[in-house]
This record gives structure tokens, sequence and C-alpha cells, in this order.
């Protein structure tokens, strides 16, 4: 039996190791994905047009989390879902908790979309939540042209 010279076979086990730990580091990813805020589909009615309710829940003291859901209160399937809204100068988007939203900024403007194709149904629901710097409700909020409703 041959034996292998000491530093390739150090460099197998090295790549190995790298190997199965981004296995594991993907794996605690989908994991963290699917428990703290990943997409959930669920079927209500129909009606006319998309909204999206938002609530809050405190993160510190002077952040919090908002949660949203954008309902599909359209009669037919749609090509991924849009939100958009101002915050007050100084106040921004830190974090997200999920990995299928994306979040682009101008200003103080920011627009939150799906990041990976997808269409959703009539009367399904998308759920997500990120975290805002600041203290302000989100202001100017729409999905698709209709305003958001706030609750409290």
């Amino acid at each position: 039996m041959d034996v292998l010279p000491y530093p390739f076979h150090r460099r197998k086990t090295l790549q190995n190791n790298a190997k199965r730990w981004r296995l594991r580091l993907v794996t605690l990813v989908t994991l963290m994905a699917g428990l703290v805020g990943g997409v959930t589909l669920v079927a209500p009615g129909a009606a006319s047009a998309d909204t999206a309710t938002l609530g809050r829940q405190p993160l510190g003291p002077a952040s919090y989390i908002l949660q949203f859901a954008i309902t599909n209160d359209t009669g037919a399937s749609e090509n991924g879902w849009r939100m958009e809204f101002d915050l007050p100068p100084g106040e921004y988007v830190q974090g997200l908790f999920a990995f299928s939203i994306r979040v682009t900024r101008t200003g103080q403007h920011f627009v939150l979309e799906n990041a990976y194709p997808g269409v959703y149904g009539p009367g399904t629901s998308v759920n997500g939540s990120i975290a805002i710097i600041g203290l302000s409700w989100p202001l100017n909020c729409v999905t698709r042209g209709t305003p958001c409703t706030i609750s409290a």
C-alpha cells in the first residue's frame, strides 16, 4: 500500500472539512430562514387589488421589527410581490429575516420585493419581516398602488 505524502493528505483533509462545514452552514441558514421569516402562502378569498398589512414588534430602544403580510386580492395570479415606502431622514432598513426578500433603496425610499421568481395565485399571502432602525412607521406605503394598512 502506498502512503501519500503528508502535504497531499493534509490538503485533502482540509478540503473535506471545508466541504462539511459549508454543507452545515447552508443547512443552518436554510433552517433559520424557514423558522424566522420565510415566505408563507395562505389561501383566503379574492377581491380586487393587492393589500398589505403592517405590524411591529419592538427590537430595542430605537428600532423595531416591521412585520408585513401582502395578500393577492386580485382574481388572477401575479408574478411576484412588491411593497414601497419611505422612512424619515436618519431611519433605515437594517436587516432581513428571510433571504427571499430583496430591498433596494433610493434616498429614503425603500422597495421590498421577492428575491426569487414566483407566481402568487389569487388569495395567497406573503408574510415577512425586516428590522428598521428608527421609531417611525413607514410613510407612503403602497403595494401595487394600494395604500398599506397599519395594524397597531
